[in-house]
């Protein structure tokens, strides 16, 4: 066992401080796995008959080692494994110098789109566009399709938590960005683990859904991560991305369509669905887990494929939700994001030393019930709407010694541009919903030593749109219209 001193009084807001939680601040992390298998020849993938090769496609043995090692490590010896569809683990994983590469099953979806779907504004809503019903079952080939997981690992239902240990592992997602689907395809999905580590990990590819997705997991340590060049498109025979239609319709109700079996959330038959646009792909997603440190944490490229280009639309950098707890994000570089990076119903989460970049609505966004909240000694650099933005019911939030540049504005499509029309601040506090929460709204939030330089695109330094006060200590803004503005609704 080694321990991990996390240090974190520091950065925890000022009127958090007695709450933090003693796990977080001294946070046991198990390593269960020695770091290769290279001293067990047994252990290697290629003892289980993979080729690694790059050509041959080395699923059915790579899924015959994962099912056999019973928690030993295994060993790529740094080759290239081709796979089809999703590989599964339910014990104790450890794997180490393997680069993985999806061949993404082709299914063409044009026969089952025919009409022109309408414009939604409700997230929750689903459009009749005309499309033909799908047969029960749905034609062999969809599923793998939108669902694969090139790595699935987690627990069979009703067993106790796995361990799991990835070092050096690359999972390319392969070359379709049609694939997928936002809620339930990956590069990697792990789910209920303990003890988890991730050291140079790297995903890429194209596709919805998640770059890397953990779920309800607890003691993880991820260092070295890189998410780059991902891309979504619209499905085949779906209406394809034009940057003037966006604008016209609105950059949030570009309608989109996504599969629905019958019955599901109020479908009534197999079938395409119209929703409005939401986040289709997210790099990296932490969802209702605990005691987490990330350190060294590189985003690069989280984009739409539209007709003029690939642009940071509807595509998140990290997500952290989910009543997730005790998080450190440390030397984090996140670019060309929709958002950097989404923070909501989080209880004590610490950013610091980021540089986010080119973020299409907002750099951080912190929102719904999270509580002790600390953004310290970070630049966040060209975000469209603000650079930070705190909303709903959100307490006791320290943001210190950060700077924030040309909000207002990003680059994308080959142009620096304004894609709101009009730019709003470097922070932004924002009312939530009065009838989910009493207090909708941010309270505890304390600017200390924070710089906005503006331009032409940054009419405020600090947008307060709620009745509660700031407290600031050192906003320094220059380049924007105004220094800041409490506007109560």
């Amino acid at each position: 066992m080694r321990l991990l001193q996390v240090g974190l009084m520091e950065n925890i807001p000022y009127a958090a401080r007695g709450v933090i939680r003693p796990m977080l601040a001294c946070l046991m992390l198990l390593s269960p796995f020695p770091a290769t298998a290279a001293d067990d020849q047994s252990l290697t993938l290629a003892s289980f008959g993979a080729v690694g090769d790059d050509r041959a496609d080395d699923t059915q043995a790579l899924q015959k080692a994962f099912r056999q090692a019973s928690g030993r490590c295994l060993d790529g010896e740094g080759r290239t494994y081709r796979v089809r569809g999703t590989l599964r683990g339910a014990a104790d994983f450890c794997l180490a110098n393997a680069r993985l590469r999806q061949d993404v099953a082709a299914f063409d979806t044009r026969p089952w789109m025919r009409g022109d779907c309408p414009v939604e504004k409700d997230a929750q809503a689903l459009a009749d566009c005309g499309d033909p019903a799908m047969p029960d079952p749905v034609p062999a080939g969809l599923d793998a399709y939108l669902y694969t997981r090139t790595l699935l690992i987690r627990p069979e239902r009703g067993e106790p938590p796995i361990k799991v240990s990835l070092r050096n592992v690359t999972v390319d997602r392969g070359a379709s960005p049609e694939s997928g689907a936002r809620s339930d395809a990956a590069g990697i999905w792990i789910g209920n683990a303990r003890d988890l580590v991730l050291e140079d990990v790297e995903v890429t590819g194209a596709g919805k859904g998640y770059g890397v997705i953990i779920v309800d997991s607890a003691d993880i340590t991820i260092r070295r991560l890189w998410l780059h060049d991902m891309v979504w498109a619209p499905y085949l025979g779906d209406a394809p991305l034009l940057l003037d239609r966006a604008r016209h319709i609105g950059w949030n109700s570009v309608p989109l369509r996504e599969f629905r079996r019958a019955g599901d959330r109020g479908a009534r038959q197999n079938g395409f669905y119209g929703t409005r646009s939401q986040e289709q792909l997210t790099c990296l997603s932490i969802e209702g887990s605990s005691n987490v440190l990330i350190d060294d944490l590189r985003i690069d490229g989280c984009r739409a494929r539209f007709v003029e280009g690939d642009i940071p639309w509807q595509t998140d950098g990290m997500g952290v939700g989910q009543s997730s707890s005790n998080i450190q994000i440390e030397n984090a570089r996140i670019s060309d994001t929709w958002e950097g990076i989404d923070m909501g119903n989080v209880d004590n989460i610490a950013l610091s030393n980021a540089e986010i970049t080119d973020s299409f609505n907002y750099a951080v966004k912190v929102g719904y019930q999270t509580h002790a909240v600390s953004l310290v000694d970070s630049v966040f650099s060209r975000a469209g709407i603000a650079g930070v933005v705190i909303s709903g019911p959100v307490r006791d939030t320290l943001i210190r010694r950060v700077r924030i540049d040309e909000p207002g504005r990003i680059f994308f499509a080959g142009a620096m541009q304004s894609p709101w029309g009009q730019g709003r601040a470097g922070v932004e506090l924002d009312m939530g919903n009065p009838a989910q929460h009493a207090k909708a709204y941010p309270t505890g939030v304390l600017l200390e030593n924070v710089t906005v330089r503006g331009g032409r695109d940054c009419p405020l330094g600090l947008l307060n749109r709620t009745p509660e006060r700031v407290s600031l200590e050192g906003l320094r803004v220059s380049g924007c219209e105004a220094v800041s503005q409490h506007a109560p609704r």
